[in-house]
């Protein structure tokens, strides 16, 4: 089976309308994940926390999300 490593750029927090690339090419985007030590902070993809959750299913704030799927 192929497992992902806990990193942000697979985390349902990591923003998917508030991001960046820096002057080296890296993406960051905003945590928004209220419980992170990086709430509302732009964090690099490799970056990972312990309040880490699944992004299967997209991040909670991707375009024409069902805000009740979340929850």
């Amino acid at each position: 089976m192929n497992v992902r490593p806990r990193a942000c750029d697979n985390c349902r927090y990591w923003s998917d309308q508030v991001a960046a690339v820096t002057e080296g090419g890296i993406t960051v985007a905003v945590c928004l994940n209220f419980d992170a030590e990086k709430h509302s902070q732009y964090v690099a993809g490799v970056y990972s926390c312990s309040q880490h959750a699944e992004g299967y299913l997209g991040a909670i704030d991707e375009p024409g999300a069902d805000p009740l799927r979340y929850t």
